[in-house]
């Protein structure tokens, strides 16, 4: 599980990745979660990178 999350953490952003920086609003936060509730499958995971910029950078 390590090693796939590092993975993504580099990836590219898709429908299952999304990076937020340290400085994201709450407001902005909630959209993304509630998007990721929607959208992604069930059995399968979304991943939200908290504190990364969007070249996986913190």
């Amino acid at each position: 599980m390590k090693q796939e999350l590092l993975k993504r953490l580099y990836d590219d952003e898709d429908g299952f990745v999304e990076r937020k920086p340290e400085n994201c609003n709450e407001r902005e936060l909630r959209k993304e979660l509630v998007a990721f509730a929607n959208s992604v499958p069930e059995g399968l995971y979304g991943v939200i990178f908290l504190g990364v910029s969007d070249d996986g950078k913190p």
